[in-house]
């Protein structure tokens, strides 16, 4: 697999505003007391060593960004057809579904819903990290990795990209953490209760800011954590908010949903983060008379129209295996996405932790990606900006002169790579390519022996 670049735009490239668009930044609030007896794990516990042997396993629960922005849907979404209902009802009924996803996603996204008039309902995000425990390990040398993840993946979906940067001595990487959204994996069996079909990408951003201001340990060690992360002090937050963690040099990574979510938490808090690589960012230009909402529509109703059941762990696997999405993905994705994206339903047999009906309200919302394009060329100078993108053949929606002036709208300090014979699902299909451009970039970027940035 060759790496290919874009040359910059000689001209500018046609945008414009999304006004009021973008919005205002919703800061983070105290949640209300936790209740005494905390949420376990959804899921059954893994080996520390499940990932590697040099970095440890250990995972995590914390409360997610407080209050929502997203408002609790007022009115139940229709329930999904029968299971041995044809194709022609299927349709209809997710049609159906779909309009209701999109119609509520609009209203919110028009009403510029204030803080504080969301969802005021305490929501979990569950958090796995990967510590090193190597030689010089935890004397603040290297690099933590924030990870995000694309729509309807698990958190663990990252790991087999992991495994290739863990195997290498000489990465340099003291921590990692990966996160699932609220609806996804680990983080939807604990917020099945409270879960709406009205989702904004800005409370996913938020939910990354959370853990890194509010939860993050200030400093890399092995030393094992308690599964409720504490929450730092807030002195102690509100100086990270301004100043960063100096203790830290923060690489955010988001692939598609993940990477546009990752792109608006640093831009609104750069001084926390030293570089961020975007892996296929579903960031998007708004056009004049384009209209978004067919678009997130038939998103959605492809996305309702999809199996969530099946009669046994087996049964998933054959079915996905002969997917003509899925068969494309790494063998180890598909694996982590089997083992990790699916749970012991209670009428039996297993279903996917993301709902189709929630995964649909993450397709459905239309306003962060478009607030995304117009902030790039307002990135902090002094983040270092990588885009891990697909070959030639897969320009996305803009086409190649679009993805060019993207990738160009931010000039300083920025980089980018493309993968020839990859498409939008990078770490899924080419975890080992990658791998190695991470590694490449943080090693270009941090050596061996640069520290911190103070």
């Amino acid at each position: 697999m060759s790496s290919l670049v874009l040359d910059r735009p000689t001209e500018p490239f046609g945008w414009y505003t999304v006004n009021p668009y973008p919005r205002p930044f919703p800061p983070l609030l105290t949640p209300p007391p936790l209740p005494s007896l905390l949420p376990d794990l959804p899921s059954p516990p893994r080996a520390p060593t499940a990932v590697s042997q040099t970095y440890l396993l250990s995972q995590h629960i914390i409360p997610a960004a407080y209050p929502r922005v997203a408002p609790v849907t007022t009115t139940p979404l229709e329930p999904a057809p029968a299971p041995d209902a044809g194709r022609e009802e299927r349709m209809k009924v997710n049609g159906r579904r779909a309009d209701a996803i999109v119609s509520a996603q609009r209203a919110h996204g028009e009403a510029l819903t204030p803080l504080g008039a969301g969802d005021t309902r305490v929501h979990w995000t569950c958090v796995n990290r990967y510590v090193n425990r190597g030689p010089g390990a935890g004397r603040g040398m290297g690099v933590t990795l924030l990870l995000a993840h694309g729509t309807g993946l698990p958190k663990e979906t990252w790991e087999p990209t992991l495994q290739h940067l863990f195997a290498d001595p000489g990465a340099q990487i003291d921590e990692v953490w990966a996160l699932d959204a609220v609806q996804h994996g680990d983080s939807a069996l604990l917020n099945k209760n409270v879960l709406s079909e009205t989702f904004d990408w800005i409370d996913n951003a938020r939910d990354i800011l959370n853990f890194v201001v509010h939860y993050l340990p200030a400093i890399a060690r092995s030393d094992p954590l308690p599964l409720h992360l504490p929450r730092v002090p807030a002195a102690e937050a509100a100086r990270r908010e301004t100043d960063g963690i100096p203790t830290r040099t923060l690489v955010s990574i988001g692939h598609s949903f993940g990477g546009a979510c990752s792109f608006a938490a640093v831009v609104n808090y750069p001084a926390l983060f030293s570089a961020l690589v975007l892996v296929d960012p579903i960031i998007l230009r708004a056009t004049p008379g384009y209209d978004r909402w067919p678009h997130r529509r038939a998103a959605a109703l492809q996305t309702l129209q999809r199996r969530a059941h099946w009669p046994s762990a087996s049964a998933a696997r054959a079915a996905l295996a002969a997917s003509r999405f899925y068969r494309t993905w790494h063998p180890a994705v598909l694996d982590a996405y089997l083992e990790h994206g699916l749970y012991p339903a209670n009428g039996g047999g297993v279903a996917l932790k993301t709902t189709p009906a929630q995964e649909a309200a993450v397709f459905a919302e239309g306003y962060l990606p478009l607030e995304a394009y117009e902030q790039l060329d307002r990135l902090d100078a002094r983040v270092a900006l990588l885009w891990v993108l697909p070959g030639p053949g897969e320009d996305g929606l803009d086409g190649l002169e679009g993805l060019r002036a993207r990738v160009w709208r931010r000039t300083e300090n920025t980089a980018h790579v493309r993968l020839a014979g990859a498409g939008h699902s990078i770490p899924q299909e080419h975890p080992g390519e990658l791998a190695r451009e991470l590694k490449s970039f943080l090693q270009q970027k941090y050596g061996k022996t640069d520290k911190p940035r103070l």
